[in-house]
């Protein structure tokens, strides 16, 4: 298994950071992957310079359709990761060499990550309660997309991915 870069998203671009760290093999302490690390302030400044009206030349049904073809790619195409490409089958087996869990397991809940955001529309309207989506606009349409994205993390949590911890694997 080849080493990975895992770039940061800057305005739609890859940027290798200074600050990386590093992901070894649960078993054999081998690197699978290099992640490029955001600090706070890089996050503020790029947080200030979006353009926080480009959410509004979409409808919300747009953008459930954005998450939809994301959640068809994540499952069914190789994606750029840094200056590689990576398939859903990569992704299985480097989160299995990272976390220490089996390929079935791994898998099942990539599949439910999957499921989470091909389903985006019902998810929203749980959160919802199935209110008019017409009345969402400007700042409440932002909010609403934090609050899903929000709702994808604990999704995530659950199916057993964690924030990086000090010890340099997931837990």
């Amino acid at each position: 298994m080849s080493t990975l870069h895992i770039p940061i998203l800057r305005h739609g671009q890859p940027y290798e950071s200074v600050d990386k760290i590093t992901l070894l093999h649960h078993a054999t302490g081998e690197p699978i992957a290099q992640v490029s690390q955001a600090n706070a302030g890089l996050i503020s400044r790029d947080v200030h310079r979006w353009d926080h009206a480009v959410l509004d030349q979409f409808a919300i049904k747009d953008l459930f359709a954005i998450y939809r073809r994301a959640a068809d790619l994540f499952m069914n195409a190789a994606l750029p990761i840094g200056d590689s490409q990576q398939t859903f089958d990569d992704y299985v087996q480097h989160l299995s060499a990272t976390t220490g869990m089996p390929y079935t397991y791994c898998r099942l809940n990539a599949q439910k990550i999957h499921r989470v955001m091909s389903e985006i529309e019902q998810v929203v309207a749980g959160l919802t309660r199935g209110f008019d989506w017409s009345i969402l606009a400007g700042f409440v349409k932002q909010e609403l997309l934090v609050e899903c994205c929000r709702a994808i993390h604990r999704a995530c949590i659950r199916c057993g991915f964690r924030h990086w911890r000090s010890k340099r694997r997931w837990f």
